[in-house]
């Protein structure tokens, strides 16, 4: 079981709506944060992981 708890605090990222790290609505609870990591010249984040791929993620 993959379990990954990082969550994005990139609220003028670009991508954040495709990616599962960004909260829009963060719960009341200590979670862990990384950086936004968008990079305008290649337009993707090295954080970044879609929520198609959180489906297949949790089958594992």
């Amino acid at each position: 079981m993959k379990t990954d708890y990082c969550y994005c605090s990139g609220v003028c990222c670009p991508i954040k709506k495709q990616c599962k790290r960004y909260l829009p609505d963060p719960p009341d609870a200590y979670l862990w944060w990384v950086a936004p990591e968008y990079n305008e010249e290649t337009q993707k984040c090295q954080n970044f992981d879609s929520t198609n791929n959180l489906k297949s993620n949790n089958n594992e």
